[in-house]
């Protein structure tokens, strides 16, 4: 049943007069209802929202998802809340961004964590490279899952932590890199750019991070760029170099399900591999299945045929 207050909020939320604002606020205040606070976060109201978010702490759980809720209109109050010199609000702000996912405030994150000097640096940067993580294993798996166009999106994230590769002589913050790399695509002209130039000043830090890293996006930039032509050898260094069998299952399926010339080409340029030299590796650690798909990729590439790792697999 429709109530008469409910009428007015659903009047006051379509309302072009901005003074309906503070008429939610009061109304909110004086009977601390569920109802008048939807209606408070169904407006845009930086003034308001900012009451709204310092008193986050007193909230109860089932206005504080109401909060959540309004998400979107919340954003402005939240970005003040970010650049404000209060370390209460900029905590809750950081909260709420890292529960609904705000991407859209990657940039003014990375303000912050590009100044080592400020107090909140670190926090941000932390955030940003969260936020990355996320983003990038939702573009990976379902883009439903966004609610928002996923390449207006990732364009928007990866254009400002591109500015910020740019300014990385200044803040050092690898963690910024990282969140770059998980966010680009393959292709992207800075990665590349990286990834050719070993005098690049992130030419370690992103080396490392496809030697090393488990996440999906790594993975992902490994293979796809093992069918490029040329692969960048920083990429064939980190393929060599990577020691998990999680990766080399990866490979696995790419050698047996793909025929690109072009990854025929790469895997010959592939000399060694770390686990290959291992040596408590032996072809018996493998599967049934797995063992002749593993002999089939070493003759695939450039490792020499009489070399006593190969000889020690194939028997």
């Amino acid at each position: 049943m429709t109530t008469p207050a409910s009428k007015t909020f659903a009047a006051l939320i379509k309302s072009h007069n901005l003074a309906a604002n503070a008429v939610l606020l009061s109304a909110w205040e004086r009977s601390a209802s569920d109802e008048a606070l939807q209606a408070l976060v169904s407006r845009r109201g930086k003034a308001e929202h900012a009451v709204v978010l310092d008193r986050w702490d007193q909230l109860p759980a089932s206005q504080r998802e109401i909060v959540l809720s309004g998400r979107d209109k919340l954003t402005g109050a939240l970005r003040d809340a970010v650049l404000a010199e209060n370390p209460r609000l900029f905590v809750i702000a950081c909260d709420i961004i890292e529960q609904t996912t705000c991407y859209e405030l990657i940039s003014t994150l990375l303000t912050l964590a590009e100044n080592p000097d400020h107090p909140h640096s670190e926090h941000a940067t932390k955030l940003v490279l969260l936020l990355a993580d996320r983003l990038s294993e939702s573009l990976l798996k379902s883009n439903d899952e966004l609610q928002r166009d996923p390449e207006s999106l990732r364009s928007q994230v990866v254009d400002s932590l591109e500015r910020s590769i740019v300014r990385f002589r200044n803040h050092q913050r690898a963690e910024l890199v990282e969140a770059y790399v998980l966010m680009c695509k393959s292709t992207h002209g800075m990665l590349l750019s990286i990834l050719n130039d070993p005098l690049h000043m992130c030419f370690r830090s992103v080396s490392q991070l496809l030697a090393t890293g488990n996440h999906p996006a790594v993975i992902s930039h490994l293979l796809e760029l093992l069918q490029t032509e040329p692969a960048p050898g920083s990429v064939l260094g980190a393929i060599c170099h990577r020691n998990d069998r999680p990766f080399l299952a990866e490979l696995l399926t790419l050698h047996e399900r793909n025929d690109n010339p072009l990854l025929g080409r790469n895997l010959k340029r592939l000399l060694s591999f770390a686990w290959l030299n291992s040596p408590s590796f032996r072809l018996s650690l493998f599967d049934e299945h797995d063992q002749p798909r593993l002999v089939k990729l070493l003759l695939a590439t450039g490792v020499k045929k009489g070399s006593a790792q190969l000889v020690l697999t194939l028997q």
